[in-house]
């Protein structure tokens, strides 16, 4: 992962255009998703908007430059080959593209249900729950997450 500083918090962004490569991604899932470059300055751009399951899309890029990928209606992460940030690597002179595969993680059972309840629930309902207290605050503080941050959790 790249260090890009801000007020001393690590960010990935992209670092410089010289080592090029040339990928195909791959939507195999069953969800349209969008697909964000990170530029030099650490903000996503997205490149590809309601990319299709199914789909391919070339790119030519660069080694030092992060992709990520989102789910277009609920914005939850995906993978790239099992990584939440892709790097490419570089070109070797190859006669067909590096093929990237999009995909959905595999979240453990506390993750994927504080996710499902939390998208059903109003914040305010959240609190009255019949739910160890541990979990609620932990619901409440993922409804008010950025999604670098909730991003974090799914990783650990």
């Amino acid at each position: 992962m790249t260090n890009c500083t801000e007020n001393t918090v690590v960010k990935v962004c992209s670092q410089n255009s010289d080592i090029p490569s040339y990928i195909t991604f791959k939507n195999v899932t069953s969800r349209k998703m969008d697909v964000y470059w990170v530029d030099f300055k650490g903000k996503y751009v997205k490149y590809l908007k309601n990319f299709s399951p199914g789909n391919v899309h070339h790119i030519n890029t660069f080694v030092t430059h992060p992709w990520i990928a989102r789910d277009s209606v609920t914005n939850d992460a995906l993978m790239f080959n099992g990584k939440s940030i892709f790097y490419p690597s570089a070109w070797n002179g190859e006669q067909s593209r590096n093929e990237i595969r999009i995909h959905v993680p595999v979240f453990n059972l506390k993750n994927r249900c504080i996710q499902v309840l939390k998208d059903y629930l109003a914040k305010n309902d959240i609190p009255s729950l019949e739910i160890p207290h541990t979990l609620i605050e932990e619901m409440c503080m993922r409804s008010n997450m950025t999604f670098r941050e909730y991003e974090r959790i799914i990783i650990d």
